[in-house]
């Protein structure tokens, strides 16, 4: 199996995601605002 984690200054693959509000957003949404840090969590709140 490969290890589907990417290295550290390995840019991200786009992909889209519904926001709070159930709008859909892409990553390049929110790249235009300038730098952007991803944090995925997994787990429950």
């Amino acid at each position: 199996m490969l290890d589907p984690s990417l290295l550290p200054g390995t840019p991200a693959p786009p992909f889209d995601l519904l926001n709070h509000r159930g709008e859909r957003r892409t990553l390049a949404d929110y790249t235009l605002l300038g730098a952007l840090l991803l944090a995925f969590h997994r787990g429950t709140w």
